[in-house]
């Protein structure tokens, strides 16, 4: 019976995309434990809602996602990492909070996120790297039912975000799945370490069912992984690792980076000569735009006011990632959420670390705003910001690899 109930409410969620059986989609994943069978039925579903396409067999065709969480970068440069590396990378995405890769792309002029299936393979081939935004063309039911997830503040649900991840995988057909599980209570899975990796292999053993290979990576999603905290901040992060003026702090994100692309492509060494810049460069004159609108961009992005956030006291720093997301993404709009489809009137950069040890005054994040909001902005993104006398715990990573 609980079957045939929940391929009715899949039937509807298909059928007729309202709020009413997204709710009961969302209850009924809560009430009961959904099978691997059924997780792979809900992603089947959300896939076939629009077009997809596959490549040759001969492509290693590859991605890395993410259940969200603010600073990583892993959706931007590991996947320029895996086409170094030789991979067909197809990126199918959905706007992140405050910022993911398809939205940061979207900053730069140009810059083309939506693109029908024909414009889609034709980047692919050209460039071997093609990102887009989940929308009428590609899981437009995942679309939707992520637009309702974000709107009412749906408490997350791992097997509903699992089947979401991987029905665009299936959509585009990628066969090698990364998943930068970012830990943390403002992430899709799970708050714990515990939490987190039993929703790691369900997501493993969810993409093995469906023919994909998975491997998940946990990271702490409670430390920032680099300083660049916004949708156009890290437009300066790409900027930094291809030009070499990275700081340490960024590098070692990068080099995580990196590691997950080589974990899950297999090997230690690049099998192609394109270096980072070759390969971002091609992606952005495939989609439309090209290095000097990006460098333009970066340059304007680099010029906009900052204003300071400052150490109320003598400690160590503390950020509460989940606290800067929420606020971050209610200033990016500046007021008029309607003015762009991804606004970005705000970013903030970390100038401080973790358990780095601060005086009363010293500046630990920098705010970019207009000036008329400097003063609200900043008082109100300081809540997100705190001093301990006492240090942390280093952050750890952890691999877990399909399993059966």
């Amino acid at each position: 019976m609980a079957q045939c109930h929940f391929e009715d409410i899949l039937a509807r969620c298909a059928r007729e995309r309202d709020e009413s059986a997204f709710s009961d989609l969302i209850a009924f994943s809560k009430e009961r434990q959904l099978s691997v069978d059924q997780i792979s039925r809900l992603a089947t579903v959300l896939a076939d809602s629009g077009d997809r396409f596959s490549s040759p067999h001969q492509w290693q065709t590859a991605d890395i996602a993410s259940t969200g969480g603010p600073t990583s970068l892993s959706t931007i440069m590991s996947p320029l990492h895996l086409r170094c590396l030789g991979s067909h990378v197809i990126s199918l995405g959905v706007p992140g909070r405050p910022a993911g890769a398809v939205d940061v792309l979207a900053q730069i002029p140009r810059y083309k996120v939506h693109l029908s299936r024909g414009d889609a393979q034709a980047v692919l081939a050209e460039c071997g790297y093609v990102h887009l935004v989940a929308d009428s063309t590609f899981a437009p039911l995942d679309a939707a039912l992520f637009s309702f997830r974000r709107r009412t503040k749906a408490p997350p649900v791992g097997a509903i975000a699992v089947a979401s991840l991987l029905s665009k995988k299936l959509a585009v057909g990628v066969r090698s799945v990364g998943l930068d599980v970012r830990v943390g209570h403002h992430g899709n899975f799970g708050a714990t370490l515990p939490e987190g990796r039993e929703n790691s292999i369900t997501f493993c053993r969810t993409a093995r069912n469906l023919g994909i290979h998975a491997t998940c990576f946990l990271t702490d999603g409670t430390m920032a992984y680099q300083p660049y905290v916004g949708r156009s901040e890290a437009l300066l992060a790409i900027r930094a690792l291809i030009d070499g003026t990275a700081s340490q702090w960024l590098l070692e994100h990068n080099h995580l980076c990196r590691q997950m692309a080589l974990t899950l492509r297999g090997g230690s060494e690049p099998t192609s000569a394109l270096s980072l810049r070759d390969a971002f460069t091609a992606n952005l004159e495939a989609q439309g735009s090209n290095y000097t609108n990006f460098l333009a961009q970066a340059g304007r992005v680099e010029a906009a006011p900052r204003f300071p956030i400052r150490a109320p006291l003598n400690g160590f720093v503390r950020i509460d990632l989940g606290t800067l997301r929420l606020l971050l993404g209610k200033w990016q709009s500046g007021g008029d959420c309607s003015a762009s489809e991804y606004p970005d009137a705000c970013g903030v950069t970390l100038v401080r670390q973790y358990d780095e040890f601060v005086h009363t005054g010293d500046v630990i994040a920098l705010v970019r705003c207009p000036h008329e909001a400097a003063a609200q902005a900043t008082e109100d993104l300081a809540r997100a910001f705190g001093i301990s006398d006492v240090p942390l715990r280093a952050a750890t990573t952890e691999i877990i690899e399909s399993v059966g």
